[in-house]
């Protein structure tokens, strides 16, 4: 099991291909899911608006921690053979990958439902807060200094 924040860009493809710690013989399935920045999104008065750039804050010890926690938790409940979980932290611009879930274990059942726990636990109990920077008005450069996401976008 592996668990990281990333304050570089990381491409979520090479990452999962260069991670295989696992026995291949032990798995029968994987499950994948890659989250990126859209550039579109609803501001506080619910209208469409496109995001320039996120910030994604974060308490280093406890989000860490509390990665880890709830990808070993999955890991126990599913009966994973493994799991690899990487997060972006800072600046993060349109099209870049945000989170890589990846899970493996004997049946895809258990590693669909494990990756499902592992995002929806992540988006709801693990700190991390979103700024987005949406454009300007008059489509030059962006709003200044961004807005805080009040809730996360529902599962």
């Amino acid at each position: 099991m592996k668990t990281e924040l990333r304050i570089m860009t990381f491409n979520p493809w090479v990452e999962l291909a260069a991670y295989q710690p696992y026995a291949p013989d032990a798995v029968g399935a994987t499950s994948v899911f890659v989250g990126s920045m859209r550039t579109r999104a609803n501001d506080s008065d619910g209208k469409d608006t496109e995001v320039r750039k996120l910030f994604l804050e974060h308490y280093e010890s406890m989000t860490e921690a509390q990665m880890k926690e709830v990808t070993q938790k999955a890991m126990d409940e599913h009966h994973l053979t493994d799991a690899l979980v990487l997060h972006r932290i800072g600046d993060v611009l349109p099209g870049e990958a945000i989170v890589l879930i990846a899970t493996w274990s004997l049946h895809r059942a258990q590693a669909c439902r494990a990756s499902k726990d592992i995002l929806e636990a992540m988006k709801s109990s693990v700190p991390f807060w979103k700024k987005e920077y949406h454009a300007a008005v008059d489509g030059d450069g962006d709003s200044g200094d961004g807005q805080w996401v009040n809730a996360n976008t529902p599962g």
